[in-house]
């Protein structure tokens, strides 16, 4: 059975990466509203997590906030967790965001809510979160640390704002359009987009080219590659890929920004974002 709504609403969320964006300008959440528009901020998470005043994890990874109208807000986080000496590797996701008090003031924009957290053990549901922008530059969140073990410290995960450059600032673009080799992988009894050894990975592709994606399905469930806009639109898709099968996809975007990819019968664990980058 298919899931029912395509609009997974960012989830969770590859490794960090710099992000190209267009035209995404972080708003107040009344103007969000009054205007009827989809306001979208993203950037890293770059945080280091003590225990005694000492270095205990390092914590990477990228996240996307989305703002639909003052109570509908989304937040996709993707978080990489690895001890100071390089064990434990391991990743977290955040997902369905709920918020109950969500205000901008000072420069600062603070959302209060519940989200759901992936631990090992499997998601926690209704975790208390706390989560500032500041300046436009740097975002705090706060993990509620008594209902995940305090897995995440007792103080906030730290990131940084990504601003897209200017045209001038742009480096050089391939004007060869890109092929794209996407595998479905089961991982710890879950399934995850994978290029490389890379899980969920930040996608680039070229604006006005036509790139192909071949997606690749070794394991014994179906899915379906799905490419989404930022508003809910679906923009392309493999159409069902059964176990042993492949599909491809042609997609041409005509400009560039950030978009969304993920798996029509596993959206929660299989999604990431596609980069689409100028050919001029």
């Amino acid at each position: 059975m298919k899931v029912a709504n395509r609009k997974w609403h960012i989830s969770y969320a590859a490794s960090t990466a710099a992000f190209l964006v267009s035209a995404l300008v972080f708003i107040s959440p009344t103007a969000a509203s009054a205007q009827n528009t989809s306001t979208m901020r993203i950037g890293q998470i770059a945080s280091i997590q003590l225990e005694d005043g000492q270095p205990a994890w390092i914590q990477s990874g990228y996240w996307v906030l989305r703002i639909n109208s003052e109570d509908s807000v989304s937040l996709m986080v993707r978080m990489n967790m690895v001890m100071p000496d390089g064990t434990a590797a391991h990743t977290h996701t955040m997902s369905n965001l709920s918020v109950t008090e969500h205000s901008f003031e000072n420069n600062v924009h603070s959302i209060t809510g519940t989200a759901t957290v992936s631990m090992r053990e499997g998601d926690v549901d209704n975790v208390p979160v706390d989560i500032k922008v500041m300046n436009n530059e740097v975002i705090t969140i706060m993990i509620g640390p008594e209902m995940v073990d305090n897995h995440f410290g007792s103080s906030p995960v730290y990131g940084t704002v990504f601003h897209p450059r200017t045209p001038s600032e742009e480096p050089p673009a391939s004007t060869t359009p890109t092929a794209v080799q996407l595998s479905a992988q089961e991982i710890d009894e879950t399934y995850r987009w994978m290029v490389g050894n890379e899980i969920n990975p930040t996608l680039k592709i070229m604006a006005n080219s036509d790139n192909t994606i071949t997606v690749q399905n070794p394991t014994d469930e179906e899915h379906e590659f799905i490419i989404e806009s930022e508003d809910g639109e679906e923009l392309a898709s493999s159409g069902d890929i059964e176990a042993g099968e492949s599909g491809q996809v042609m997609f041409r975007p005509t400009s560039t920004g950030m978009i969304e990819y993920y798996c029509e019968y596993h959206p929660t664990t299989m999604n990431g974002v596609i980069e689409v980058v100028d050919t001029s």
